[in-house]
């Protein structure tokens, strides 16, 4: 039975336009996943990539900062170490299990998060892109 609903959820998920947003490697596993631990490890998994894309973002935004003067590099500094907090926050309400159950909370906060960390990376490529365009 959980793993039917578990199949069930997911496909529900999958089935969103939400779901197309996520990398294709992590729909892959998320497709083929039926248990809480497998569901687990693929949003471990990309969670950890996305970690990964963030620092790299974050490097190449701030390099872009110290060249941009005045205060703006601290004050993104703040804005990071802010979201930050935000980040290890957010997509908390899924590991209700009253509310969501344990399927869901497995499946739904790894998906959330990772989104909420893909989102960041997003934001600071932009920035960074639109920091080394010429003026």
């Amino acid at each position: 039975m959980k793993t039917f609903l578990a199949a069930g959820l997911m496909a529900l998920l999958v089935s969103t336009a939400q779901a197309q947003q996520l990398a294709p490697e992590f729909r892959k596993c998320l497709d083929v996943a039926v248990t809480n631990y497998e569901f687990s490890a693929c949003s471990s998994a990309e969670i950890k990539r996305q970690e990964q894309l963030l620092t790299a973002a974050w490097a190449k935004v701030s390099g872009a900062m110290k060249n941009a003067g005045g205060n703006s590099e601290g004050l993104l500094l703040k804005e990071q170490r802010a979201w930050i907090v935000y980040k290890d926050a957010s997509c908390q309400f899924y590991t209700e299990q009253e509310a969501f159950g344990r399927e869901g909370t497995v499946i739904h906060f790894g998906v959330c998060r990772v989104k909420v960390i893909a989102s960041r990376v997003k934001e600071l490529n932009d920035l960074a892109e639109d920091l080394f365009k010429p003026r």
